[in-house]
Parts: structure tokens; C-alpha cells; sequence
């Protein structure tokens, strides 16, 4: 690994000339932000892969919904076949608008507005067209998306994986230079453990961000497997196919060892275009160990389930549901009714 990073280190330094550059046209008012009407919440990372954007917009989204604030999730849609602007509706499927867009519409039972698209100002603009009494949108992956200005820009690092400790593409994950943190307006640290040092992560993340900007940690707790009519009792330990498809599996596979036997893990990239020799190969393994069931993903499942009738048995297979937790939660709630308050967008 370290002899990689010094063979792809010129590369670094070419992306963060690119990188620089365009930070610095923006920083300097050379290159416009757009801002919108709406109140909006930028979620985002500095690395590639998975820091556990999805179910952290999902928390959010269930805090304005308990403020009674009309809000929408909009996103690129990362993976998905189409193009351009997509609202969607009852009809709608992952292929065209996203895994994890698909996930949200899914979780808030097809009522709360989720819409794609590439250029955010577009999908900002074309909301409010189909939702007059829209009040806020929670914007996914942004960090990197310059060309729009939130009213308040949320920063995920992870964990085992902290932003501070990388260096730029090629060489390492980073999509950008770490002293691009500073333009987060609070900074949350997921996938922690249940009591982890803060006070020396807070240390290790203070030079990078503003003084002011407050620091999070958040965890991830599992929920026993469901297959949405029956959820798999606790007491069961039935031998696990695991199928997956997320930028990092390592935790979810841990867990599934350390709760069931587990045979195999399928695991594929992330956004995995799922086909049905995939689930032929699975059923083989499946007829194989009679008492044995599949756990997947609830992002994976969606795009699961249609293939299930037609090449597996369907009461083998299972999703596991996940639930984030903020640590001490009232002071980020207080944090969240604040910027709320100073946003000027309405009154509390």
C-alpha cells in the first residue's frame, strides 16, 4: 500500500492542482454558487466509498418531518439508466433513479418527495413545480457540488477510516484536499462504537475545520432480518448467504459473523447491476444447506426482490434493516433548531 502511494503520489498532485483550482474559483466569487429560496441541507464526504450518507438522510429527514417542515430528498442518483431531472412517483424503480433514492421513497412508504438529478440547481428549481408547499430539501453528496450553496453544509467521515488520515486520488480516497473541511458547518464522525475517545478524534479532526464548527459521532445499530411480512426471531441462528453490494462490506460482514453461521458472502461492488444468473448461482447454494437463509442489504433488497419469485425460495430470503443513532442527540438537536432559527426561511 505504501509503495502505491508513492508510485501514484505525481498523480495526487495533478488532481489537487484540478481540484485547487476549481475550490479557488469558487472561493474568490469567480465561479457562482447557487443558492436557493428553499432551505437546504448539504450532506457529503471528502473520501470515496461509503460513510453512511443514505441512513444519516434518513434521520435527518425524519427530524423535519417531526418539525412538521415540508421536506424533500434530492440526489444524483448515482447508477441509476436515466438522465437528466426524475421526480419520483408510484411507479418508479432503482433503474431510474438510484439505489439509494429508491431506498428513501421506499422507507417514507412513497409519500415524501424524492427527486434526481445531476445538476442540483435543476432538481432545487423543478421541486417546488411539484410540491408548491415544499419547504426544505436534504441534498445528498454534495461536498464536492460547489455550484450549489446549502444553508448548511454536513460533513460524514468514518470512523475507522477518518478523512485525516488519507491523501488525494490516485494515491489515496480523497476526493479533495483535507483542508476542504473547513467549508463543513458541523462535522459528524459515523459507524462509532458506543464509547469512543471523542476528545481525541475532536483533536485529530479540530486543525481541519473551523474553530467554531461543532463535532458528532453517530453509530449504526442493526435491526433483526425481515423479509417484510415476518421479521426472523431472534433466538433463530439458521446457517447465512450474505449478499451484498456497498463501498465497504467489512462491517455488515462482521456483524452477520458474529450473530449466525455464515457460509458466504456474496459481495459485489456497489450500485451492482443484480441479474438473474446471480440469484441461479445463489438458489444452487441454497438447495445445498436446506436450513440455510440469505441476508442482503435494505438498498440491495429493492433491487433484489423482483428477481426472488422467479429463481429462489422466497421464504429464505431476508433484509436487515439499520438505525442510526446520534450520540448525545439533545445537543445536536439544539445545534439543527438553531441553524433552523438563523436561516431566516421561517419562523419557529
Amino acid at each position: 500500500m505504501f509503495l502505491r502511494k508513492i508510485i501514484l503520489f505525481p498523480f495526487s498532485i495533478l488532481y489537487w492542482c484540478i481540484t485547487g483550482s476549481r475550490n479557488f474559483l469558487y472561493s474568490q466569487g469567480w465561479k457562482k454558487s447557487y443558492t436557493s429560496p428553499l432551505f437546504t441541507l448539504g450532506i457529503g464526504n471528502l473520501k470515496v466509498g461509503g460513510t453512511g450518507k443514505t441512513p444519516f438522510s434518513i434521520y435527518l429527514l425524519h427530524y423535519f418531518i417531526q418539525k412538521k417542515i415540508d421536506t424533500a430528498f434530492l440526489s444524483r442518483g448515482y447508477g441509476r439508466k436515466t438522465k437528466g431531472y426524475v421526480y419520483a412517483n408510484e411507479n418508479t424503480s432503482p433503474n431510474e433513479i438510484g439505489d439509494e433514492p429508491f431506498m428513501v421513497y421506499q422507507k417514507f412508504n412513497r409519500t415524501l418527495p424524492v427527486a434526481v438529478s445531476e445538476k442540483r440547481q435543476i432538481g432545487l428549481e423543478k421541486l417546488p413545480l411539484a410540491k408548491p408547499e415544499l419547504q426544505a430539501v436534504v441534498l445528498d453528496d454534495v461536498f464536492q457540488h460547489r455550484s450549489i450553496s446549502p444553508d448548511i453544509m454536513i460533513l460524514l467521515t468514518e470512523y475507522k477510516d477518518p478523512f485525516y488520515k488519507d491523501m488525494l486520488l490516485p494515491g489515496g480516497m480523497l476526493r479533495e484536499a483535507r483542508i476542504n473541511a473547513r467549508r463543513a458547518d458541523v462535522v459528524v464522525v459515523t459507524k462509532s462504537p458506543e464509547h469512543p475517545d471523542k476528545n481525541k478524534w475532536i483533536a485529530k479532526i479540530r486543525p481541519w475545520v473551523n474553530p467554531e464548527t461543532p463535532v458528532f459521532f453517530s453509530s449504526i445499530r442493526y435491526l433483526p432480518p425481515t423479509n417484510e411480512q415476518e421479521i426472523l426471531p431472534v433466538q433463530q441462528k439458521p446457517p447465512v448467504l450474505l449478499v451484498s453490494a456497498l463501498g465497504n462490506p467489512k462491517p455488515l460482514e462482521k456483524y452477520i459473523r458474529e450473530q449466525y453461521p455464515l457460509i458466504k458472502h456474496f459481495s459485489f461492488i456497489d450500485h451492482y447491476k443484480y441479474s438473474i444468473d446471480t440469484f441461479t448461482t445463489i438458489d444452487t447454494w441454497l438447495k445445498e444447506y436446506d436450513d440455510a437463509i440469505v441476508i442482503t442489504t435494505e438498498k440491495d433488497w429493492h433491487k433484489i426482490k423482483p428477481f426472488i419469485p422467479k429463481s429462489c425460495r422466497p421464504s429464505a430470503w431476508y433484509f436487515l434493516p439499520i438505525e442510526l443513532s446520534i450520540h448525545d442527540e439533545p445537543s445536536f438537536i439544539s445545534f439543527m433548531n438553531s441553524v433552523l432559527k438563523q436561516s431566516g426561511k421561517w419562523s419557529l
